[in-house]
């Protein structure tokens, strides 16, 4: 799991890598596919804290990881 301060309105790079994967899916909070492949590079412009998660399959399992994208307040926050 990594995490990453931005404010907001910011363009972050979701980068991802498997070995011994089938296919893997990057997806938004909500679950809505945002990419996929087994690898991939891809900007995002990120609004509001948000979690992306990636999910891979070997062909038997799926396995998952997330990262977390804080998004600085306007007032107050560092």
């Amino acid at each position: 799991v990594s995490s990453t301060l931005v404010r907001g309105g910011a363009t972050v790079l979701v980068t991802w890598t498997s070995t011994g994967m089938i296919d893997c899916s990057v997806l938004s909070v909500t679950g809505k596919e945002l990419f996929s492949g087994a690898n991939g590079s891809e900007e995002v412009q990120v609004d509001s804290t948000t979690v992306f998660t990636l999910q891979c399959t070997d062909g038997n399992e799926i396995y998952s990881d997330t990262a977390l994208v804080r998004v600085l307040g306007i007032i107050g926050e560092s």
